[in-house]
């Protein structure tokens, strides 16, 4: 990561031991051994799903969705009042808030009225020493009525306080915007400053008595549950006076209430009389930012519901959380990589899109989360959990599966994936010398590093291995976990500090907690060196004091390591985690005695057992093995009307169809050292076969990963379908130059049903078929992972209802690779030749197909390997194919058979295919349906007119003269179309097939996201099939390309810049080596440095604020990171000196760029800086975009104006505000459509600002602010698409103008 000759010098004046501690280098070390660490996540689904048709509202939620556009946008709510206007939290902002005419966090709401109101509780003691509830801001606590009539304390986020506050001076001290015009209806008086009580804001409010509110319990603990009690009386009582008029409504009807502890949870759902539900998110880091921003009527729930379901986003977030703490602990610590996903569901059933294969689904009881919610929510967890961490995800998988085969009167029995799959999987880094774990001694000190024990995830591990709906209600709920990645980012970046002291690493051991919590992880960690370990429960960090010994020791509270040091070590530790800001705790030691001693609070033994005991081998009892039977059923191919059906219904398959819906959402280009994500060609669809990572920035060497995965062949035929998978596998990593099949690395994943004794059968032999082709390749396994339990049962009334999951293998494959550029997309080049590579002996199976799945058709004649020696030579030719550069396109023909595979090729690269050669033996439709939608192993390669002679002697070198088939050719027109020459012509425009291929992922994001955006994108999609001169892409250079290399110059006067950084930050290795191979000497920063006086920043030539989830963006992008700056005088100050220095520069960019529009009061010459707010889309956008350069000042922009330059974006809140829009003409970029000029087009546009103007810099050009990441397009390599003729990155010369601006 980086340039591993380059070490980032530590910061001038910091403390030796602190240096020692932290020994940083942003560039990593190159060429390291990767570990290959994969986790399958399955979900255990729980709680109720109300039919949103009979769904019961409050009626404030029904008034706010009542009018015309309701069912097109978000709810909007202000959180604190209104800020900018009035006190926030104080009396007078809620009141102003509720009449409209508000500000959330500075930006003026688009509607005249926001829909809710956000209050924030605590329970504080009134003047009579009774409880209240009292309404506050997130920032800033108002003292009570007393103390403002004498003289007030008010207390800031970094806990520095001022006192001795005169009333006159608190409006100047309590307003936000101190610019901003405070309301003038009245002035404000000394019951307007105050935080109002709960009570007293829904009685004595009447502008807020009519909206919507969301009350969110703060408390937590012993003072949560109280909190949840007295709010619980306030809501449910039903005074005398109601009675005697006999009303008995109640003011929940309006309230949503929200806490981040679950026992205020339990308490207030439990409470006498609530009739309603209570929201609750994964903690207080992503309190809005998960859901407030959602649709509310997907959280609501009836009266009747007593609890809270969890949110499937939390089983997909702490399911790709909990893969990335595998890696972060392999060894004595690893830095985890990229990551991949992926989903098996049964029917989608979207309403109003209801496909001919779901109109008989079977149906979901009460309690499950139907597969339509977990499409839409789980990947948003997942990325989410991703993208605040760090890690790219690149690749991935989603498919849906259900068959109706057994109905009687009392019982209806269907295969499917009730109980989904949801794998995650990466890839991370290892020193050599790190990847084995060392012995620990006597009294070595056992830590507890990262967050607070909750009580979540009691039996979660378990509870997975279930049988979903056999688990009681109580522990559904209480085994679901919650996330937060911002911690794990910290985690993460205490490890890394280790692993860069390479030796001196002061981690002996380390152990992720995961399943089972530390009653788990701390045995096994002192086992490992034949130890036992002595612990103290009551060091153990709560985020609950309510916890039972049993529930602290037990709970899977996510985000934490047990980690071993040496006593003598902890000093060097205490300093890295305080420079991080992570909190960790010494909660016992390693001892020789083999046994586990737990003590309580009262120093009593409450475990005291022997390690053989706690760890020892289990019987296992013996299974009687027999040959399995197969389900027979055949439907009759009579239900197939046309051909043209069957193209239709092909590519609408969800594991056929555009997956961008999934891929957008998830940040791909995070840490500068992806080669190849999913998307392939100019305009960016969805159809690579592998993903590809560098091993550095600047390094040909990486490596590359796959999927196979096959299921609905095991249907009928386990070992067939697992044999497709492995064939899978090896025809889409095939197009990567990896050498030898011998390299390449798996991670199996077994899915089957254990209470199935003919699935244990066909779960051995698939076993035992991998094995066999595994020793016959040269192929390892050296990880992977199982779930013995799906299959879902329920009843209703007389009725029994059960979905079984076939057997199901999920092959995730790796391979170290010399060279990155080697690798053949789907794109064709549009003037070659089309050969198919046939892999099956000319077999035409359709068991298992995705047509036949659309028909519901069971077949047990399904495809399988015909020879595996076949597809070793497969495999050494296509490797002869890349490396003599004789193919231009490459495509495995899998999931929908030949006719999407040539449709994925032709949509990659925008040109025609002519499938002409083959009318000789597709003499009727049968033959051609088996022909162009059989799902048998093979390839369609495209190779120029030129390279022909060479394609068919390499083709008879390596014996597969007789195995290929010239079936056509490709080629530009301006409207591009597959024409097929059989027993009769057929012609489709693409623009027609990327209709039904991209439907489905229109039809999610109109659910999830913007509809609009959502119709937007949909139709341009469509449209660069349409008229291919006018939608292609342009990029444009106005100034000659610069040698990527390093510029040396005199390292005694090598100019200094800050890599500067707050907790949350993930973007600083790839900024620092973008200014590295500029010439600076780049140091790591974190902003506790300059506060802390370690570093004196105005020694620096320049800083820059890197991308990231600061504070994990709960208080708004960028908000909280430049709140510290604001209300700390000192750092205030420093940071207004360097910013009015004219010999220095700064840049901000993406979460940099936010922050330091927040910071436009103290930065000169930005009066026309906009902020930054959520994305039109309502979503986290991550794409390759292009953007125009202006004429401008900007120092990084020097002649580059006119240029236009494609660039990544990789944000949630993008999306630029003015006050005045006239101000958007000042900007640096702007994005660009297929014409090149300035657009509010979705996606060209990824987030609606203005004009795409989304760049900025101030008066004098020193201080530029911008979303994109030009940072991470530094190397040639790191372009998903580029034109043909770069040689190098255009944006290097973006930094070596800072360089040349300091000269």
């Amino acid at each position: 990561m980086g340039t591993p000759a380059e070490a980032v010098r530590d910061a001038e004046g910091r403390k030796a031991t602190t240096i020692a501690a932290r020994a940083k280098r942003l560039a990593m070390f190159s060429r390291i051994p990767f570990a290959i660490l994969v986790v399958l996540m399955l979900l255990t689904q729980i709680g109720p799903r109300p039919d949103p048709t009979t769904l019961t509202s409050p009626p404030g939620l029904n008034e706010a969705l009542s009018d015309a556009d309701a069912a097109s946008r978000p709810l909007y709510f202000v959180r604190g009042g209104a800020s900018g206007y009035a006190p926030e939290g104080s009396s007078v902002a809620f009141e102003y808030a509720g009449l409209g005419s508000a500000e959330w966090d500075g930006v003026e709401y688009e509607f005249e009225k926001p829909d809710g109101i956000w209050i924030d509780l605590r329970v504080t003691k009134g003047s009579k020493t009774e409880a209240r509830l009292v309404a506050y801001s997130s920032e800033k606590v108002v003292a009570n009525r007393e103390e403002w009539c004498q003289r007030c304390t008010t207390t800031y986020n970094d806990g520095d306080k001022i006192s001795s506050i005169n009333f006159e001076d608190a409006e100047e001290i309590l307003v936000d915007n101190s610019k901003a015009s405070p309301v003038t209806s009245r002035p404000f008086d000394g019951s307007d400053l105050l935080a109002p009580t709960l009570d007293s804001l829904l009685k004595e409010t009447p502008e807020i008595n009519n909206t919507l509110l969301i009350l969110s319990i703060q408390d937590t603990g012993d003072t949560g549950v109280k909190a949840a009690q007295i709010l619980a009386d306030m809501l449910f009582t039903i005074s005398e006076e109601q009675l005697a008029a006999g009303d008995e409504t109640t003011v929940c009807d309006r309230i949503l209430v929200h806490t981040v502890h679950q026992a205020s949870m339990d308490a207030f759902r439990t409470a006498d009389g609530c009739p309603t539900a209570t929201i609750m998110t994964s903690d207080e880091t992503t309190a809005y930012s998960t859901w407030v921003d959602r649709r509310l009527d997907k959280w609501w729930f009836s009266p009747q519901t007593k609890f809270i379901m969890p949110n499937i986003v939390e089983g997909a977030s702490t399911g790709s959380g909990g893969e990335i703490r595998d890696e972060g602990a392999t060894g004595i610590g690893s830095i985890p990589k990229v990551g991949f996903a992926g989903y098996t569901l049964s029917n989608l059933n979207i309403p109003n899109h209801l496909n001919p294969w779901e109109k008989n689904s079977i149906g979901y009881p009460k309690r499950i989360k139907k597969a339509l919610d977990i499409i839409i929510e789980a990947p948003i967890g997942a990325a989410s959990y991703n993208n605040e961490f760090g890690r790219p995800n690149i690749f991935g998988y989603f498919r849906t599966c259900e068959f109706n085969v057994n109905k009687t009167a009392t019982s209806k029995f269907s295969i499917g994936f009730h109980k989904p799959i949801m794998i995650a999987g990466g890839v991370g880094m290892i020193r050599n010398n790190h990847t084995k774990k060392k012995k620990l001694s006597n009294g070595d000190l056992i830590i507890i590093l990262g967050g607070p024990s909750y009580l979540i995830g009691m039996g979660g591990g378990a509870a997975s291995s279930l049988k979903s709906g056999a688990s009681t209600e109580d522990l559904d709920f209480s085994s679901v976990q919650r996330d937060n990645p911002e911690m794990q980012r910290r985690c993460q970046e205490v490890i890394n500090h280790c692993i860069y002291l390479d030796k001196k690493t002061p981690i002996k051991s380390i152990h992720d907690v995961g399943a089972g919590g530390l009653s788990n992880a701390v045995p096994e960690i002192v086992n490992e060196s034949n130890m036992g370990a002595e612990i103290e429960l009551s060091k153990i960090p709560l985020g609950e004091t309510n916890l039972s010994p049993l529930q602290i020791w037990c709970n899977e509270s996510q985000e934490r390591y047990i980690v071993v040091i040496h006593k003598n070590s902890l000093k060097i530790f205490d300093n890295i985690c305080k420079q991080e800001n992570c909190p960790y705790s010494i909660i016992g030691k390693a001892t020789n005695k083999n046994k586990l001693i737990v003590h309580d609070s009262n120093k009593q033994k409450i475990i005291d057992l022997p390690m053989k005991y706690l760890l020892g081998k289990p019987p296992i009892p013996p299974i009687n093995i027999v040959e399995p039977k197969k389900i027979l059923q055949k439907t009759s191919n009579k239900k197939i009307s046309s051909f043209k059906e069957c193209v239709v219904r092909t590519l609408s398959m969800p594991s056929v169809s555009d997956k961008g819906f999934l891929i957008t959402i998830g940040d791909r280009s995070v840490s500068g050292l992806v080669a190849r994500d999913q998307m392939i060609g100019q305009h960016q669809i969805p159809v690579s076969n592998v993903a590809i990572t560098l091993s550095d920035i600047d390094s040909l060497h990486g490596q590359v990963m796959t999927i196979g995965e096959r299921p609905l062949i095991a249907i009928n035929n386990a070992v067939s379908s697992v044999e497709m998978a492995f064939g899978e596998m090896i025809t889409n990593i095939s197009c990567s130059y990896i050498q030898k099949l011998s390299k390449i690395k798996l991670s199996a994943n077994w899915m089957a049903s254990s209470k199935n004794k003919n699935q244990l059968n066909s779960l051995y032999f698939s076993v035992k078929r991998v094995s066999d082709l595994c020793l016959k390749t040269g192929i390892t396994i050296p990880v992977g992972k199982d779930s013995l339990s799906m299959s879902t049962l329920w009843k209703n009334k007389k009725t029994k209802f059960e979905v079984e999951s076939p057997v199901s293998l999920i092959i995730s494959a790796f391979s170290d690779i010399d060279n990155v550029s080697l690798n053949i997309t789907p794109a064709l080049k549009g003037s070659g030749r089309m050969i198919f590579i046939d892999l099956s002996n000319r077999k035409q199976r359709m068991g298992g197909s995705a047509l036949h799945q659309s028909y519901q058709i069971i077949d047990n004649d399904t495809p399988k390997i015909e020879n595996i020696d076949v597809l070793i030579k497969f495999f050494n030719f296509s490797q002869d194919l890349i490396k003599n550069k004789i193919i231009t396109a490459y495509h495995d023909k899998s999931d929908g058979g030949a006719f999407t595979a040539l449709s994925e090729m032709a949509f990659a690269g925008n040109c025609s295919i002519d499938v002409d050669k083959i009318s000789n033996f597709l003499d009727n439709q049968d033959k051609l349906i088996n022909f162009f939608f059989n799902e048998e192993l093979g390839v369609f390669v495209e190779v120029p007119d030129s390279m022909m002679e060479r394609f068919t002697a390499c083709a008879k070198k390596h014996g597969f003269a007789s195995k290929i088939t010239n079936i056509g050719k490709s080629y530009i027109e301006n409207k591009p179309k597959i024409k097929i020459n059989a027993y009769k012509k057929i012609a489709y425009h693409l623009y027609e097939l990327r209709k039904y291929w991209s439907s489905l992922s229109y039809n999610i994001q109109s659910l999830r996201d913007n509809p609009s955006t959502a119709k937007e994108e949909y139709k341009n999609k469509i449209n660069i099939h349409k008229n291919r001169k006018l939608y292609e892409i342009q990029s444009k250079l106005t100034f000659s390309l610069q040698n990527n290399k390093k510029i040396i110059i005199n390292k005694k006067i090598n100019p200094r810049i800050a890599i500067l950084r707050e907790q949350g930050v993930n973007g600083q290795r790839e900024m620092a080596h973008a200014f590295l191979k500029a010439g600076f000497e780049c140091d790591d920063i974190h902003i506790n440095d300059i506060k802390n006086k370690n570093v004196d920043i105005l020694k620096y030539n320049g800083l820059v604020a890197c991308g990231g989830f600061s504070y994990g963006d709960v208080l708004g992008a960028g908000k909280g990171w430049a709140g510290k700056i604001l209300h700390n005088p000192y750092l205030q100050d420093i940071m207004r000196k360097f910013f009015h220095d004219k010999s220095k520069f700064a840049l901000g960019v993406c979460n940099g760029c936010q922050m330091l529009s927040h910071l436009a009061p103290i930065i000169p010459g930005t009066n026309n800086w906009p902020l930054f707010i959520k994305n039109k889309s309502n979503q986290f956008e991550a794409r390759l975009v292009h953007v125009k350069i202006n004429t401008t000042k900007s120092i990084f922009f020097k002649d580059m104006s006119g240029a236009i330059l494609p660039v990544i974006v990789s944000h949630g809140e993008g999306r630029t505000y003015f006050k005045n829009n006239k101000n958007n003409k000042d900007c640096v970029i702007n994005y660009v459509d297929y014409q090149n000029k300035k657009t509010n087009s979705y996606p060209y546009n990824p987030n609606g600002s203005i004009d795409g103007s989304n760049g900025f810099t101030n008066s004098d050009g020193r201080i530029t602010i911008l979303m994109p990441h030009p940072e991470r397009l530094t190397s040639i390599n790191q372009f998903s698409w580029k034109p043909d003729n770069w040689t190098s990155s255009p944006w290097h010369k973006f930094f070596n103008n800072a360089l040349d601006w300091l000269q």
